[in-house]
């Protein structure tokens, strides 16, 4: 319905409706392993107008989460297969100021569904575990994803407690468990 109905009537110029129409869907989409038809919606309806309509320079609130969204539903499309985008995520990822964005952004998303400091942990998550990461000389890597990832998953947690963000709760919760179960095999302190 959204999608067929409603997004069409969206005016693309106003591009922050339309990021904040998806936003909710994106994490039922993604619960239904519908990872690329909702990165080709999310493209098409806020991604493509916000560079049309403003361009370079601009700024709208959502902007900071467009790329970590598109990077998720990537990853998660290419579990099983090779990620060809898959460096440039693993530098974003690895450099910590890049997976917090900040109260207000987080509460105003994650009282739609989910915080945006989980997005970026289930990131961190993904890398890690991806095949490229399993080499002996890889380690390292992997290490810090999963220390980045578990460190903001845990701040996400408490935010989303604090806030009462129930079902922001629900999408952080099995990224936090994962992250905690890979740091035990890994036997990292974190």
């Amino acid at each position: 319905y959204v999608f067929e109905h409603l997004m069409p009537k969206m005016d693309l110029k106003n591009v922050h409706n339309s990021a904040i129409m998806l936003y909710p869907t994106i994490w039922v989409m993604k619960s239904l392993g519908l990872y690329m038809e909702m990165l080709e919606v999310f493209v098409s309806y806020v991604v493509e107008p916000f560079d049309e309509h403003l361009g370079e320079g601009s700024f709208t609130f959502c902007l900071p989460v467009y790329d970590p969204i598109m990077m998720l539903l990537d990853l998660c499309d290419t579990k099983e297969t090779e990620c060809e985008n898959f460096e440039d995520f693993l530098s974003w990822a690895l450099e910590e100021e890049n997976l917090r964005f900040g109260t207000v952004i987080n509460y105003s998303l994650g009282g739609l569904g989910r915080d945006c400091n989980s997005i970026a942990s289930e990131i961190c998550l993904l890398l890690a575990t991806r095949n490229e990461l399993e080499a002996v000389e890889k380690r390292a890597t992997k290490e810090a994803l999963v220390r980045n990832g578990l460190v903001v998953a845990r701040e996400s947690m408490e935010f989303v407690i604090e806030q009462k963000m129930h079902a922001a709760q629900l999408q952080v919760e099995p990224v936090l468990e994962a992250l905690e179960a890979l740091a035990d095999e890994l036997n990292l302190e974190v």
